[in-house]
């Protein structure tokens, strides 16, 4: 009978396929001829080591800060973890997890992909973001500047509609725009 390759050491192998021979599940003979137990990938595991706030504990105004983040959203952090890795911006409320779950979950509403504890496939990496314009405050502010350095008498020639469209394609990064 033939058996599944478990390492590539010789002795190991055999030892292996001896427990097999003798009537040991798989799984069982694995753990014999290796002498590692399979990783527990459950959700005590994944949050093992962040207990009563430790993730902050070298920089507790960040944590605090976060946490008020959080509570303005209605968000609890009891029992929860914040995975920077999910945070769309510093103090994502939505970074606060409390499971494999709650990422997964993240990571599939946004179309995210990740790997690791666990595994969401994206949704499409070919797909290009979403156009972002750029915003008005922004396109005021550098019609402003551009108006300053034109004589007073020029600027009832300005066609202010044109020159705010040429500001947004000037200053709107190529990636944002469709």
């Amino acid at each position: 009978m033939s058996y599944p390759i478990v390492s590539p050491n010789p002795r190991v192998q055999a030892h292996y396929e001896r427990c097999r021979a003798e009537g040991t599940s798989h799984n069982l003979a694995e753990i014999f001829a290796t002498g590692i137990t399979p990783y527990a990938n459950t959700d005590n595991t994944f949050l093992e080591g962040h207990v009563n706030g430790s993730q902050f504990e070298g920089s507790p105004h960040i944590g605090d800060a976060y946490k008020r983040e959080a509570e303005a959203a209605g968000v609890s952090i009891k029992g929860k973890v914040y995975l920077g890795g999910l945070a769309r911006y510093p103090g994502d409320a939505e970074a606060w997890v409390a499971s494999r779950g709650d990422v997964q979950r993240i990571c599939e509403t946004r179309g995210w992909g990740c790997r690791g504890a666990v595994n969401v496939k994206a949704a499409n990496p070919d797909t290009p973001p979403d156009a972002v314009p750029l915003a008005d405050d922004i396109v005021d502010s550098k019609v402003a500047d551009i108006l300053e350095h034109v004589p007073e008498r020029e600027q009832k020639r300005v066609d202010v509609h044109d020159l705010r469209e040429q500001v947004k394609e000037h200053y709107t990064p190529p990636w944002s725009k469709k």
